[in-house]
């Protein structure tokens, strides 16, 4: 695969932008249908309100997230670690909750 300089750029503001995100410099309130999240470290990560509709968030670290209000319509939650989250008011209609960890969460 060809690296261009558009796609690097993408990656290294995506990443900063996550990073961000992560140490709760920014949070994540843009559009992202169908974002591969799968095994990320996102605990205590402030996601209120995020459009994460269609995410694979398949065995992500989420614990402690504050993901009140999110939506998560059809999301892909297999294996994740939910412990300690705040999902109040959030729409997990059709989500894959199989296997997730919701010890502690806050439904």
């Amino acid at each position: 695969m060809k690296v261009t300089r558009y796609s690097f750029c993408f990656t290294l503001i995506f990443t900063i932008s996550l990073v961000m995100m992560i140490s709760g410099i920014v949070t994540l309130s843009y559009a992202n249908h169908g974002e591969n999240l799968a095994g990320e470290y996102l605990s205590g990560a402030d996601l209120r309100d995020a459009d994460l509709r269609h995410a694979d968030l398949r065995d992500a670290d989420l614990s402690g997230a504050d993901l009140s209000g999110a939506d998560l319509q059809t999301a892909n939650l297999r294996f994740t670690n939910l412990a300690g989250a705040d999902l109040s008011g959030a729409d997990l209609s059709g989500a894959d909750l199989s296997f997730a960890y919701l010890s502690g969460a806050d439904l």
